[in-house]
């Protein structure tokens, strides 16, 4: 089952159902067009395997979403504590140039 689940969220699911959509302006998918999904079906253990790893590649992006989240949420917290400690002037950013402020910023 976990490998039906994978293969149902997967980037090759979604397209075969663009593929098969109907309709001009409301695009329309039934029964008819699912059951000419192709799902690869490689043997039980090979789906087991398949299911099993991506378990774990799931359980690692589920990891470092965490830490990316807790690492915006501290950025979060100290540009606040800057723009508060220059504001009510702890920090003297007078002399401050502005050059490289946005230095790696996309």
């Amino acid at each position: 089952m976990a490998y039906i689940e994978a293969f149902l969220s997967s980037s090759d699911f979604v397209r075969q159902i663009d593929l098969l959509k109907t309709g001009s302006t409301i695009q329309h998918f039934g029964s008819m067009h699912l059951s000419q999904v192709k799902v690869p079906l490689p043997p039980l253990d090979q789906q087991r395997t398949v299911a099993s790893e991506l378990e774990i590649v799931n359980e690692q992006t589920r990891s470092i979403r965490k830490l990316i989240e807790r690492q915006v949420s501290l950025l979060m917290q100290r540009r606040q504590a800057l723009i508060t400690a220059a504001v009510t002037g702890q920090i003297d950013v007078s002399t401050a140039s502005g050059r490289g402020v946005t230095d790696g910023m996309a």
